[in-house]
């Protein structure tokens, strides 16, 4: 990538990073700075900030409120992957796991 290719691939992550962060402080503005994460508070009161894109009140919310769509955990959005487990002593984990 060229220097210039490289300042303009920047200057787009940047406009578009400073955009999510104004949509997300404007949309806690209108909800009277009450906002969580996801739905761990329970009910309308306090509404969420990101969506599973499944949940159907994701079309109810407006342009800026789309924006904020994410899976649960990343479970949901990498392929599986192999975990290798070692003790540091280099025993053998037997019946344990």
């Amino acid at each position: 990538m060229s220097k210039d290719e490289a300042e303009t691939l920047r200057l787009h992550l940047r406009a578009a990073v400073t955009d999510l962060l104004d949509d997300w402080e404007q949309i806690a503005t209108e909800k009277l700075g009450k906002l969580q994460y996801q739905r761990e508070q329970g009910g309308d009161k306090v509404p969420p900030l990101l969506y599973d894109p499944l949940d159907p009140e994701l079309k109810e919310q407006s342009f800026r409120g789309k924006k904020f769509k994410a899976q649960r955990s990343l479970r949901d959005v990498e392929q599986s992957v192999d975990l290798w487990i070692e003790r540091p002593d280099d025993q053998d984990f037997g019946d344990e796991l």
